[in-house]
């Protein structure tokens, strides 16, 4: 079975209740496509991404790149556990959503020509598909894809209205994060 070919299929192991993973798959070009997951105001309580493929939030969720594929069709899997538990301490203000988008790290072709498809699957179901073009929304080499908000689990697609405020913070911190070599 070839790379990319119709019959070439993820398997994602069952996960337990307060799971979640992302499966991102694409075409074979643009080569590398990568997987961000911000949590927090502005993606500034933890961020989740090639170069920081481990982190654990002060909300007791965890994230974690199992795969960073570099060249075309994925898949690129992130796994997120504990989940459904974040609580703002006494006094403080926790912003508990979850932003997950993809970075076209190669730039060409663009995104909406890309055949992006991100599954997400919480314990064991397929919670959602989305495809860049139509789901979320594109923003230069940005796929804002969706929205998980802990506790609740409630799963929204990105909307340019929900993340207006937010964008600016998630270019910065791109550009800020460390080039591959």
């Amino acid at each position: 079975v070839g790379v990319g070919s119709a019959a070439d299929i993820s398997v994602s192991p069952t996960l337990p209740p307060d799971g979640w993973r992302m499966v991102l798959k694409w075409d074979k070009k643009p080569f590398d496509l990568d997987s961000h997951m911000y949590f927090g105001p502005y993606g500034t309580m933890c961020h989740m991404y090639w170069a920081k493929t481990r982190v654990m939030c002060k909300t007791g969720a965890a994230a974690i790149l199992d795969v960073d594929d570099t060249n075309g069709y994925g898949p690129e899997t992130t796994t997120l556990k504990h989940v459904g538990y974040c609580e703002a301490p006494p006094g403080n203000d926790v912003d508990c959503k979850m932003n997950f988008i993809i970075h076209n790290y190669s730039r060409n072709p663009d995104l909406a020509s890309s055949g992006a498809v991100v599954t997400l699957y919480n314990g064991d179901r397929e919670v959602g598909k989305y495809k860049a073009g139509v789901d979320g929304f594109i923003e230069g080499d940005m796929w804002h894809v969706f929205t998980l908000d802990d506790p609740s689990g409630a799963v929204e697609p990105a909307s340019l209205l929900h993340f207006n405020h937010r964008h600016r913070e998630h270019h910065n911190l791109l550009a800020n994060a460390p080039k591959k070599h």
